[in-house]
């Protein structure tokens, strides 16, 4: 099987929340899902996406840590997401679900 994927809290998000890059995620699930993929979502990223289906608060009144989508232990093939600030940091390779 090859490497894993990480899920990003902004692409679980759009999922929750019926949004395109949500979409697009549901492919990478409906994949898991036949056992051709293994997909991981780190601690940080669980929290956040249950805080911001939990809350109607802007990101900024939550502290932040930069990357966290790209801090996972052991080897992976990328993070799924649809968050600029992960896409432009090049830290990891990223498969694309946002706009």
């Amino acid at each position: 099987m090859p490497l894993p994927k990480v899920i990003d809290s902004w692409a679980m998000v759009a999922w929750i929340q019926d949004e395109p890059g949500g979409r697009a995620l549901e492919t990478f699930l409906l994949k898991a899902d036949t056992g051709k993929l293994q997909l991981l979502m780190n601690w940080y990223n669980v929290a956040e996406t249950f805080l911001h289906s939990c809350q109607a608060q802007e990101a900024s009144h939550r502290r932040r840590i930069p990357y966290a989508a790209a801090v996972f232990a052991g080897p992976v093939d990328g993070v799924i997401t649809g968050d600029q600030e992960i896409r432009r940091s090049k830290l990891v390779p990223v498969d694309w679900v946002g706009a």
